[in-house]
């Protein structure tokens, strides 16, 4: 493989201003070493903030070894977490809270961060065949999620997430920061033919990649009727836990760990990505920072990426097959676009989601509490 030990455990950053530093404590439902997009939030705001000196203790799930996978179990383990916090009697400068956790913690000052909204997923959702107890849980979701960010600074991760705050919730949002990447770990690699033969993947189609984390929330039924249409030259491999229907033609790969992503993005030749609701995807932050064209829904934070010309032709106006097909045969035909697009996608990446430029934001926001109290 390309990335040796050494580079898959590292992480680029800049020298940042050397200043005071502080005390935070983070609320969250898993552990940060967990692969996520919440998780993945946390590791990289703790690893900027500790080479600035900051130290930031994590509450999570793993203290009480107790899983938050049903939304019951949620509400319990969310309130433990605040009651840890609590009953730790350990002073902080700032507390920083996630979802849907921190809305029995009243301190000040305090920073809740909305990476998408219950509400948002509900009305995404709407109209797709799903057990009755997720729009129950959406409902019974939204106004816990509202308590979270009441008498804190909020933090939207996209501009549309900021919209859904607003009017559902009625919060004032303080920033919009967009998540990032580690622009070093994921980046553009050459050799594709080698890479897909040590991959195991076919070497002479034109190879889309799907990330599906969550099934039909991410498009997984659209993904499918994409790949029954496809010519023969085409295929999308899934890199999912779920099951795919075998007259699908989609390629199946589960369980990779993180240190073969890379390749496998520079592998391919497109991402397709027909989510129903993100709030701003690291899948898709990842892809364009591997120079990969991404055939993206206009969700989340394709608002922001909309606003480069060359990426609007590949956005889909609406969650259907013949949308993501029309956008893939484009980029199957204009391998010229498709390089473009892929050449675009880094420096979109490069400008907007950078490690160094994310914890600055953060630190800003931070300091400007902080002072203020």
């Amino acid at each position: 493989m390309r990335l040796g030990k050494a580079k898959q455990a590292s992480f680029s950053w800049k020298v940042f201003e050397v200043c005071m530093a502080g005390r935070i404590a983070v609320l969250t439902f898993h552990p940060p070493s967990e692969i996520g997009g919440v998780e993945r939030f946390v590791y990289f705001l703790k690893a900027g903030f500790a080479r600035q000196g900051w130290e930031m203790d994590v509450y999570d799930a793993s203290r009480f070894g107790e899983s938050s996978s049903s939304f019951l179990s949620q509400q319990r383990v969310s309130y433990r977490i605040g009651r840890a916090l609590k009953e730790s009697g350990e002073r902080y400068d700032l507390v920083l809270s996630n979802g849907m956790l921190g809305w029995n913690v009243h301190v000040s000052p305090s920073v809740h961060v909305y990476h998408g909204t219950s509400w948002g997923v509900a009305r995404g959702m709407g109209g797709v065949r799903a057990p009755r107890t997720y729009a129950e849980a959406g409902m019974v979701g939204s106004v816990q999620e509202k308590l979270c960010g009441v008498g804190k600074a909020v933090v939207a991760v996209s501009s549309r997430t900021r919209q859904e705050v607003e009017s559902a919730y009625r919060l004032r949002v303080s920033r919009v920061i967009l998540n990032a990447v580690d622009l070093e770990f994921f980046r553009p690699l050459k050799g594709k033919e080698v890479l897909r033969e040590e991959l195991g993947l076919p070497g002479d189609v034109f190879l889309g990649l799907f990330m599906d984390s969550a099934g039909l929330r991410k498009g997984k039924d659209v993904v499918e009727a994409v790949a029954r249409q496809l010519p023969g030259d085409c295929r999308i491999l899934a890199v999912s836990r779920n099951s795919f229907d075998a007259s699908s033609g989609v390629l199946v790969r589960s369980h990779l760990p993180l240190s073969v992503m890379p390749l496998v993005y520079n592998a391919c030749d497109f991402f397709v990505f027909p989510s129903r609701y993100e709030g701003c995807s690291y899948a898709i932050i990842e892809a364009m920072a591997c120079g990969l064209p991404a055939v993206i829904s206009d969700v989340g934070h394709a608002k922001e990426i909309a606003q480069w010309p060359v990426f609007r032709r590949l956005i889909c106006p609406d969650i259907a097959a013949k949308s993501v097909l029309e956008r893939i045969h484009v980029l199957r035909d204009d391998r010229d676009l498709c390089r473009e697009a892929g050449r675009q996608g880094r420096l979109f990446a490069e400008r907007y989601h950078s490690l160094p430029g994310f914890v600055n934001q953060y630190r800003g926001l931070f300091d400007e509490l902080i002072q203020r109290r």
